[in-house]
């Protein structure tokens, strides 16, 4: 009585197999990279982000250092 269940041919699975692997260590190569392209962006940008608030801080100080230079030689007069 044959099997209910169709024999595979080894060879062709196993290289069905191998091939599988090889695009799944593509794809996790892929996605390492990815993941390493996304980390870098996100500090990059946090970096600008902090690089443009120093820059406003900066005016803002220097503005207010100018007023309190004015308010302290209005009170020396």
């Amino acid at each position: 009585m044959p099997s209910a269940f169709p024999t595979t041919n080894t060879q062709e699975a196993d290289a069905l197999l191998e091939r599988i692997e090889a695009i799944d260590k593509r794809y996790q190569a892929a996605q390492r990279k990815m993941r390493s392209i996304e980390q870098l962006t996100l500090v990059l940008v946090s970096c600008s982000l902090m690089f443009g608030g120093c820059l406003a801080l900066e005016s803002v100080l220097k503005e207010r250092a100018v007023i309190n230079q004015e308010v302290s030689v209005t009170w020396k007069k």
